[in-house]
């Protein structure tokens, strides 16, 4: 799991754990999951990709302590999802909301598909294009 919010800047990530193993359909998570993937084609085109774990070791290290919990990781540090997990489109809005983007006092890293993006609703915007050794 870390290798996913290693190489990806943006990363929806929903910590679902329920005792005994993993939820079946029907259950609260199972439920959540399905709202969620209706936003799926929307974050892929804002290049947030989306994973569910079980690990508690992760969700115990960002301190996660009730499930399910949803965690943005924005040039991965953590943000917690306080609203309707039930709700997509509060969901998709949160996300998408440039408070919840911005990181105070940091430079964004994006990858491509978020570029076009930026570029596509942006007039001006000023690129620094660099080169990054990738770290395995």
């Amino acid at each position: 799991m870390f290798g996913i919010m290693h190489f990806y800047k943006h990363s929806l990530l929903i910590f679902c754990y329920v005792a005994g193993g993993k939820c079946d359909e029907g259950e609260e998570c199972d439920n959540i999951l399905d709202e969620l993937e209706n936003i799926d084609d929307e974050l892929d085109e804002a290049g947030i990709i989306f994973v569910t774990t079980e690990d508690l070791g992760l969700a115990k290290k960002h301190g996660i302590k009730s499930f399910p919990t949803l965690v943005f990781f924005r040039n991965k540090e953590p943000l917690i999802y306080k609203g309707d997990l039930d709700d997509e489109d509060e969901v998709l809005a949160w996300l998408t909301d440039e408070d919840t983007l911005e990181i105070p006092g940091r430079i964004e890293e994006v990858n491509t598909r978020m570029l076009e993006h930026v570029l596509q609703e942006n007039s001006h915007v000023v690129v620094f294009f660099c080169e990054l050794a990738v770290h395995l």
